[in-house]
C-alpha cells in the first residue's frame, strides 16, 4: 500500500472515532457538527476549450469505444447517440491538465482517449468508462448531479466526480484506484439510502432534488445549513460543499501538514451525517458495511491495528 494510501486509510478509521449511531433516529446525538468549512469549485465548462487532436498512433480506437458506449447504454438503460471520439498524445494531454497523466477526458460533448490508452487494462477501462458516463449524464444544462447556484457558484462538482466513479465501477465490476476513491464509496453509501435505481435514476436526468431532498427532509433540524462566500446554504448544499473542502485540504495537506487535523474532523463531520440520514431511513447496517469493507478491505487495514487505534470493532458494533 502507497503512503498516500495509508494516510488516507488512517484518515478514514479516525473520522469513526467521534460517530455516534444508533437505531433510532429520535437516540441519535450529533457530536461534530459545530466546525466546518465549505468551499465552492469552480469547474471550466468553457465550451471554448478544445484539445489538439494530433496522434503518432496508426490504430483507431473509435470503434472500440464505440462498443463499450452501446455495452454501457444497455447497461444502465439509456438512449443517446455515440459521442464523437478524439485521439490525442500523451503529450497533448499532458500540456492541457498541467502535467498530469491521463487516459481520457470529456470536454464539450467530446471524449478525448490517450491514443496508446489500452482498454483490456481494467483502470484504463474505468476511466474511459467515467468520461463516458459524464457524457451520458449531460443533458446541456446540467452534467450528473452537479449544478450551480444562480451566483454561478458549482455546488457539487465532488459530488458528481464520485457517483460518476461509482456508477463506472459498477459497469466494470472492479474498484480500481483513482482520485475519487473515498468519493466513490460516499457515493456508493447515498445509493444504498436512497435506493439504487432511484439513485441511478436521478444521476441521469440531473434530478439533483432528489438527493437534496431526502438530506432537507430528514436532517436540517439535526445538521442546519451554513453560508459561503455569502451564498446561503442549505443543509444538503452544506454537506456537498464541505465535501467539495476534502479535495482542498487534501491538496493543503501535501504543503501544510497541520491541515490534517481539519481534513480528519471533515471526514467525520461527512460521516456522521451519512451514518444519521441512514439510520432515519433503516439503512445504517448497509451503510456501515460499506464503509467497513472500504476501509478492512479495499486499504487493507490489520484489525488489530484499528481496534487498538481505533476502536473500530467498538464502532461498528454501534
Amino acid at each position: 500500500m502507497t503512503n498516500i494510501k495509508k494516510v488516507f486509510a488512517l484518515l478514514l478509521a479516525m473520522s469513526m472515532i467521534f460517530v455516534t449511531g444508533c437505531n433510532n433516529k429520535s437516540e441519535f446525538v450529533p457530536q461534530l457538527y459545530d466546525w466546518s468549512m465549505p468551499s465552492f469549485i469552480e469547474a471550466d465548462d468553457s465550451t471554448e476549450i478544445n484539445l489538439p487532436t494530433s496522434t503518432t498512433s496508426e490504430r483507431s480506437i473509435s470503434e472500440e469505444i464505440e462498443k463499450i458506449f452501446k455495452q454501457l447504454c444497455s447497461f444502465y438503460g439509456i438512449e443517446k447517440a455515440t459521442p464523437e471520439i478524439r485521439q490525442v498524445t500523451a503529450d497533448d494531454f499532458l500540456s492541457y491538465t498541467g502535467g498530469t497523466k491521463m487516459d481520457g477526458c470529456y470536454l464539450n460533448n467530446i471524449i478525448y482517449v490517450l491514443d496508446t490508452v489500452d482498454l483490456q487494462n481494467t483502470h484504463s477501462l474505468h476511466i474511459v468508462v467515467h468520461e463516458l458516463l459524464h457524457y451520458l449524464s449531460d443533458n446541456g444544462e446540467n452534467r450528473g448531479f452537479r449544478y450551480k447556484t444562480s451566483e454561478g457558484n458549482t455546488l457539487t462538482y465532488f459530488f458528481n466526480e464520485g457517483t460518476t466513479d461509482y456508477l463506472a465501477s459498477e459497469f466494470v465490476n472492479a474498484n480500481v484506484d483513482t482520485p475519487y476513491d473515498y468519493q466513490r464509496i460516499l457515493a456508493k453509501q447515498l445509493s444504498v439510502i436512497v435506493g439504487e435505481e432511484e439513485f441511478r435514476k436521478a444521476y441521469f436526468t440531473s434530478n439533483i432534488d432528489l438527493i437534496r431532498d431526502l438530506f432537507n427532509s430528514n436532517i436540517s433540524d439535526i445538521f442546519p445549513g451554513t453560508s459561503c462566500e455569502g451564498v446561503e446554504l442549505d443543509s444538503f448544499e452544506t454537506f456537498v460543499c464541505n465535501f467539495n473542502s476534502l479535495w482542498t485540504l487534501g491538496n493543503l495537506i501535501d504543503e501544510d501538514s497541520s491541515f490534517f487535523i481539519y481534513q480528519t474532523s471533515l471526514f467525520s463531520c461527512l460521516e456522521e451525517e451519512v451514518f444519521y440520514i441512514a439510520s432515519t431511513t433503516g439503512n445504517l447496517q448497509k451503510v456501515k458495511s460499506i464503509f467497513s469493507s472500504f476501509c478492512m478491505q479495499d486499504y487493507e487495514l490489520d484489525k488489530d491495528f484499528a481496534n487498538e487505534f481505533f476502536n473500530y470493532e467498538y464502532l461498528m458494533a454501534i
